[in-house]
């Protein structure tokens, strides 16, 4: 069996079912934007999509990115395009745990009833900080693909299939 396919096939599939999906998040926030009415079922989409879809497959590329590095022994530390996705990920999974998730379970709880005076306040700087970072993390996970691409100054293989 050549591991080396098999780990990257894992890890390509768990990028495409974990980071897919935040594509439409924006879509999503200007809907419910010009349907605020629904706002609550677009926070518990949102959720949902997060807590089942984007966390669980994001954190699974740990362990699909580590078993690529054994199986083609790679030195992360030696392969520097290879590190800096690296941060760049981790530092994308603690915004999204520690930042993002638990904003999305108050933006839950806050469009539950229609917000008025402080609640709408309190609704309208977390949507705005979900926003900002959600854009952030879109940016650095198009940074990580290119850099997983271009392999800017990294590796160099023959055939994958040869």
């Amino acid at each position: 069996m050549n591991w080396i396919l098999f780990w990257l096939a894992l890890h390509i599939i768990a990028a495409v079912i974990a980071f897919g999906p935040t594509f439409a998040f924006p879509i999503i926030g200007v809907m419910t934007g010009r349907f605020p009415q629904h706002a609550h079922f677009a926070a518990l989409i949102n959720q949902r999509i997060e807590r089942f879809l984007v966390i669980p497959f994001a954190l699974s590329m740990l362990v699909s990115g580590t078993g690529l590095l054994i199986a083609a022994d790679v030195s992360l530390f030696k392969t520097t395009y290879l590190l800096i996705a690296v941060i760049l990920y981790l530092i994308n999974v603690a915004v999204a745990l520690f930042v993002l998730e638990p904003n999305t379970h108050h933006l839950v709880r806050l469009t539950e009833t229609p917000p008025t005076g402080e609640a709408f306040a309190e609704l309208q700087r977390r949507v705005g900080l979900v926003r900002g970072l959600g854009g952030l993390l879109t940016v650095t996970f198009l940074a990580i693909i290119i850099l997983m691409i271009l392999q800017p100054g990294g590796l160099v293989f023959g055939p994958i299939f040869g």
